[in-house]
């Protein structure tokens, strides 16, 4: 491994949450998920489980300010893409009969899942900032705020990481995984084990050996 650590690296990844949904950091977030795929983790609920079933002294290892482990759907949240289109317009003022009035928008939201789902939402608003004190960017973040073989490379990620089974399909979900997988495959190296698999079993028992790694 180099002088710099995987996990200082991390810091270097632009984190795709808006800052308010930032609740827990980032290189926490992907220390969490290389470490569960070297343990032989291939979902997100299998990632969000290994983390709660080694409990608060893992999590504060790994970076987790609070020792609290992202759930599932949290990490959903950032292997998932949401499309969001917003449209506003002023010329409704005069007819609604709503005071203070600014503007009024529609906001289309379309969520693509890890599990290959979409979903389609049409909402209508009523606002009370003008254009001029909320265009379009600052809108869309206030609703965000609101609504709130063994061994070779092609058999470890197949076979053992079960990358061809993954469920999460869509949007950037799979390129982030790849890129965590190959992390892994890569730190697997370092591990004294008869294949990638065995590695894999031996971390999954002793998770301390893999912080060791990415740290």
């Amino acid at each position: 491994m180099s002088e710099t650590s995987l996990s200082q690296m991390w810091s270097d990844v632009p984190d795709p949450r808006s800052p308010r949904g930032q609740r827990r950091p980032l290189p926490a977030v992907l220390n969490l998920t290389v470490l569960a795929i070297l343990a032989g983790m291939k979902s997100l609920l299998a990632i969000a489980r290994f983390g709660r079933d080694h409990g608060p002294d893992l999590a504060i290892a790994l970076g987790f300010k609070r020792a609290r482990f992202p759930t599932k759907s949290a990490l959903a949240r950032i292997f998932r893409v949401e499309t969001r289109t917003l449209r506003s317009t002023t010329l409704l003022n005069d007819y609604l009969d709503w005071p203070g009035v600014g503007q009024v928008f529609e906001l289309e939201r379309v969520r693509r899942f890890s599990d290959g789902t979409e979903q389609f939402e049409v909402v209508h608003a009523i606002c009370s900032l003008s254009r001029e004190e909320a265009n379009a960017e600052l809108l869309l973040e206030l609703t965000r705020d609101h609504w709130g073989i063994e061994n070779s490379s092609h058999h470890v990620r197949d076979e053992t990481f079960g990358e061809d089974r993954c469920r999460v399909r869509t949007g950037e979900g799979p390129q982030v995984l790849a890129a965590m997988r190959n992390v892994a495959i890569y730190l697997l190296e370092e591990v004294d084990a008869v294949s990638k698999a065995a590695a894999c079993r031996r971390l999954a028992i002793h998770p301390e050996e893999g912080i060791a790694l990415i740290s």
